[in-house]
C-alpha cells in the first residue's frame, strides 16, 4: 500500500511538474504566434487627370464560386461576399472651354458621357472549401477577384447611377450658370439648349 502512495505522489509531483512547464512555456514567447509582413511600395507614374465624379454607388453582393470535373466528387467553391463603392462621373479631358471676356461669355462645347470612373473592392471569403484533390492555387483566387470585380462592373452598369450621374451634370451646369450670371457672364452650353 505504501508503495502505491509513493507512486500516487510520484505520479501527482510529476504532473504538477508538467502542467508548471506548460504554463510556464505558454507564458513565454515560445507558444505565440509570430506574424512577419514585408511590403515594398513603388510609385509607377503619376498623371494628371481632370474629372468630375457627380455619383457614388455602394455594392455589396454575395458571389459563389464552384468548380469541379465532370462525373467526379471533387468540387471546390468559395463563398464570397464582395463590398464595393462606384464612382460615376465625367472625364473632363474632352471638355473644351472658351471664354471671351468682350461678351463676357463662357462656352463650354464637347461634355462627355458619364463613365465609371473607379472602382474600389474588397472581398471578404466566407466559406472556402477544397476538394480532396481539387485545390485552390494563387491564380485560382486571382481569378475569383476578377471574376467578382467584373460582376460589380456589371451590376454598375445595370444601375441608375448613370442616369443620377447625367441628373447631377444639369444641377452643375445650372449651379454654374447662377454663379456666372451673378458675376455678369454669361454661361453658353454648345450641348444643352435649356442654358442658353
Amino acid at each position: 500500500m505504501a508503495r502505491v502512495t509513493k507512486y500516487i505522489i510520484g505520479f501527482i509531483i510529476l504532473a504538477i511538474l508538467l502542467a508548471g512547464t506548460w504554463f510556464a512555456g505558454y507564458q513565454s514567447s515560445i507558444f505565440k504566434s509570430v506574424e512577419r509582413e514585408s511590403a515594398e511600395v513603388i510609385l509607377e507614374r503619376i498623371e494628371k487627370v481632370a474629372k468630375l465624379a457627380t455619383v457614388e454607388g455602394h455594392f455589396a453582393e454575395i458571389f459563389d464560386y464552384r468548380q469541379s470535373y465532370a462525373n467526379w466528387p471533387f468540387e471546390k467553391k468559395a463563398l464570397v461576399k464582395v463590398k464595393a463603392k462606384a464612382l460615376v462621373g465625367y472625364d473632363l479631358e474632352s471638355l473644351q472651354m472658351d471664354i471671351d471676356e468682350t461678351t463676357m461669355t463662357v462656352r463650354i462645347s464637347q461634355l462627355p458621357e458619364p463613365e465609371l470612373l473607379s472602382l474600389d473592392h474588397d472581398l471578404e471569403y466566407y466559406d472556402l472549401q477544397e476538394g480532396l484533390f481539387n485545390r485552390f492555387s494563387p491564380e485560382d483566387l486571382t481569378n475569383i477577384n476578377k471574376r467578382a470585380k467584373n460582376f460589380i462592373v456589371d451590376k454598375v452598369e445595370h444601375s441608375d447611377l448613370f442616369s443620377e450621374s447625367e441628373q447631377q451634370k444639369q444641377d452643375f451646369l445650372e449651379l454654374l450658370q447662377l454663379g456666372l450670371k451673378a458675376t455678369g457672364w454669361t454661361l453658353v452650353v454648345d450641348e444643352q439648349n435649356f442654358l442658353n
